[in-house]
């Protein structure tokens, strides 16, 4: 099941031609992936002894989408280089321009520029960069 759910992570039709039920494999994921969610969810509400909705606000969740593509996947470094991107270039954006929405604009002119010119994250660039030092080893 491992090679099978990572086939189907790297190619869907190399997988699908491998013999893999792709349908099933995609259900699958999203189910163990829910699972933990709700697992993940049920601990903190036992935690916080308390639930509510606006706990996590939908800015939070765009802020932990926008840190999941500045990281790219697969890497610890990439990881933290997008958690520090969050932290850093959002207070010297507010230190920059103290006007209503200039810095929430700096932001994102930043954000776009690193998705130009890094298209799979710090980890894919990071990848890609040491590479051929890691191949001749």
């Amino acid at each position: 099941p491992g090679r099978a759910f990572r086939a189907v992570r790297d190619s869907e039709l190399a997988a699908t031609s491998s013999g893999v039920n792709l349908a099933a494999y995609k259900t699958g994921a999203f189910a163990l992936s829910a699972f933990y969610a709700g697992v993940a969810g049920s601990l903190y509400v036992i935690a916080a002894t308390f639930a509510n909705p606006e706990t996590f606000p939908v800015a939070f969740s765009l802020t932990l989408l926008v840190g999941a593509v500045v990281a790219g996947l697969g890497s610890f470094w990439g990881l933290l280089a997008g958690a520090a991107f969050l932290t850093f270039v959002d207070d010297l954006a507010e230190a920059l321009a103290t006007a209503p929405g200039v810095p929430d604009t700096i932001f994102g002119l930043v954000l776009v520029a690193l998705v130009l010119v890094l298209p799979t994250g710090v980890a894919g660039g990071l990848r890609r960069l040491f590479d051929p030092l890691t191949s001749r080893l």
